[in-house]
């Protein structure tokens, strides 16, 4: 699957927000295949990001869903604050950035280093 237009971008987009593909099943091959699904499909998205209207809502549904698949990558955040504050939504940017925050300290005991300016500025 290319993703050169908006219909196939939309279609990935889609398709890896359904979930994690055959979550709760643990074989091997399974393992290595969802692996394998998750890095293409999410490495397309990201790459797909720049043939995307920044103020359309599928722009804000792929970096949700990678932020779902990842939600400690330090672009994908950056992207959605950028995503959130070019609305005029301060509100939410914030919250965003907190909830990140608060995950990122649970994870890796300590806190992060960025301050939400930091992270519009990429």
């Amino acid at each position: 699957l290319e993703l050169d237009d908006i219909a196939s971008i939309t279609e990935i987009t889609q398709l890896t927000g359904r979930g994690i593909p055959f979550e709760g099943l643990y074989y091997g091959w399974i393992e290595e295949t969802r692996s394998f699904l998750v890095e293409s499909a999410t490495k397309k998205l990201q790459l797909s990001l720049s043939k995307v209207d920044i103020n359309s809502e599928l722009y804000l549904r792929m970096i949700d869903v990678l932020s779902e698949y990842n939600p400690l990558d330090e672009e994908v955040l950056s992207l959605k604050l950028k995503y959130y504050m070019s609305k005029n939504n301060a509100t939410t940017a914030k919250k965003v950035f907190e909830n990140f925050t608060q995950t990122y300290k649970r994870v890796y005991g300590e806190e992060f280093i960025l301050c939400l300016e930091d992270l519009l500025k990429n």
